[in-house]
């Protein structure tokens, strides 16, 4: 049985119910609360619905959980953690630093909450489309339960158990590890997706760069409305034939300026910050490319480890046919020899076991991993393009506005020029 996963933006009123298959998850609202020890905070109410025979294994019903932004930075901590071959989703940054925009830096303005909780949206929506972490037993306990932190279990680099997450970050786990690659190069796959995201990020960036003119254009927009609107007033006021056509004019412009420059503001707004957001796909790219090198290494390390446990045990076996450390058994007694072939033949069993199951392990995320690279491609080719295609719209809308008013312009103005004609002719 497939399921189907909804992701639905915020709104009033009640949520709708979902199929029977369904799994519909929301920040539905955020609320500024104090507390004497930690100040004042904010918590984000997140709402997921399930359906009673959806395939993901999550307890049928709704649940409201409310999370606040260190809860979302700490579980998106463990998603790193627990799925190093998966791009893991951005959430929000910590603190807003967006030069192309004049935006709010205190936690407690209503629209950077706003801005806040669409990020966290987009967050939870990406988390729950996945075909991966939507079956996850942490992905469902942070969705539905206040005991959430207890139910994050993963298993660390370079290990075999699994372990309760202690939200170590992950960035500082990766940090540790200094790797030269050794042995056969990354995939192809792996090697063409880093050269894309490298070229892709660099894209976004000077995309971003040049919205920053279109949201000055957007804003210069807006601002000549206002002041035609002022002009037409007062014209209205000096002109006492047109006074009726220029102030229907100016009540024109101004529905116009509230319909559509305050929409063409939030559009283009919105685009840049969802550009944004798969910019901060960045760090998450980064760690799935870096996990591949650890992986490999493991690979590269057991396969050392294993060749040198050989070489010592062939020279003793053969101390004379031996380079290098042969001459160093020659020495032993023959039960001191036998007893240390034996010993060594035991730890190459353990080795080989070893490289086997390093091996096992680097195929398994590279297989993975080029999953997660073809869904990746396909998520960020629909995401842009709706990014472009919702953004060329409104332009459309704007445009069509803009047309309209125009023309009204001209036909309040024509009667009146038509007038000013008929005076001059009766004078001559």
């Amino acid at each position: 049985m497939s399921g189907q996963v909804v992701v639905e933006q915020p709104h009033g009123g009640d949520a709708v119910t979902v199929g029977r298959e369904e799994i519909r998850a929301k920040i539905a609202n955020f609320t500024t609360q104090y507390d004497a020890e930690e100040g004042t905070f904010v918590v984000f109410e997140l709402v997921t619905e399930c359906g009673e025979d959806n395939a993901f294994g999550m307890p049928a019903g709704v649940s409201h959980e409310y999370r606040r932004f260190t809860n979302f930075h700490y579980f998106s901590q463990y998603l790193n953690a627990a799925f190093p071959y998966v791009i893991v989703p951005p959430i929000p940054e910590k603190k807003v630093n967006f030069s192309i925009e004049r935006m709010a830096i205190d936690v407690t303005d209503e629209d950077f909450l706003r801005r806040r909780s669409d990020g966290f949206n987009v967050f939870i929506e990406h988390v729950v489309a996945h075909p991966i972490l939507v079956k996850d037993k942490g992905v469902h306990a942070f969705l539905t339960r206040k005991d959430w932190k207890e139910h994050l279990f993963y298993t660390p680099p370079r290990s075999e158990e699994e372990v309760l997450f202690s939200g170590k970050s992950w960035r500082d786990t990766l940090s540790n590890f200094s790797i030269s690659r050794k042995g056969n190069p990354p995939p192809e796959e792996f090697v063409n997706f880093k050269n894309f995201s490298a070229l892709w990020f660099d894209n976004i960036a000077a995309t971003l760069k040049a919205h920053e003119g279109l949201a000055l254009n957007v804003q210069d927009t807006v601002d000549v409305h206002e002041e035609l609107k002022a002009g037409f007033r007062r014209l209205a006021d000096v002109e006492d034939g047109l006074n009726a056509p220029l102030k229907a004019t100016a009540s024109a412009m101004m529905k116009i300026a509230e319909a559509t420059d305050k929409k063409l503001l939030f559009e283009q707004r919105d685009m840049a910050e969802a550009l944004y957001n798969l910019l901060l796909f960045s760090n998450s790219i980064k760690a799935f490319l870096k996990h591949e090198e650890i992986e490999n290494s493991n690979v590269e390390n057991a396969r050392e480890a294993l060749s040198s446990k050989q070489k010592t045990l062939q020279a003793i076996i053969d101390p004379e046919h031996s380079t290098g450390i042969g001459s160093m058994w020659t020495r032993l007694t023959t039960s001191k020899s036998e007893e240390k072939i034996a010993s060594l033949k035991q730890d190459v069993v353990v080795l080989e076991q070893g490289l086997k199951d390093a091996t096992a392990r680097y195929d398994s995320f590279v297989e993975k991993g080029k999953e997660e690279i073809e869904y990746f491609h396909k998520m960020k080719k629909n995401k842009m393009l709706t990014i472009f295609r919702d953004f060329a719209e409104i332009q459309q809308k704007h445009a069509s506005a803009m047309i309209k008013f125009w023309n009204n312009v001209r036909t309040a103005v024509k009667p009146r020029v038509v007038a000013s004609n008929d005076d001059d002719e009766e004078d001559l």
